[in-house]
């Protein structure tokens, strides 16, 4: 597993349990580290259910190129 995608995994988790902006901005930046990496362009949308985009992210069938877009704007 990608050491980026840990620290997604870890601040989203974090978001989810504490609410705190902190970790919903960090996870935001990585997962900005994520799409570069993956030559992805992150637009900002419609909000999406954090939970669901977080599960779609971390089983990853369709691909980065949506899941990243949903979770950051699920953030």
């Amino acid at each position: 597993m990608d050491y980026t995608k840990e620290n997604i995994i870890y601040n989203v988790f974090e978001f989810i349990e504490t609410k705190d902006t902190k970790f919903s901005l960090c996870a935001q930046e990585h997962l900005q580290i994520l799409a570069k990496k993956f030559h992805i362009t992150i637009k900002k949308g419609q909000k999406k259910d954090l939970k669901k985009a977080f599960k779609d992210f971390i089983l990853n069938n369709k691909g980065y190129n949506e899941t990243l877009q949903i979770l950051y704007n699920a953030l």
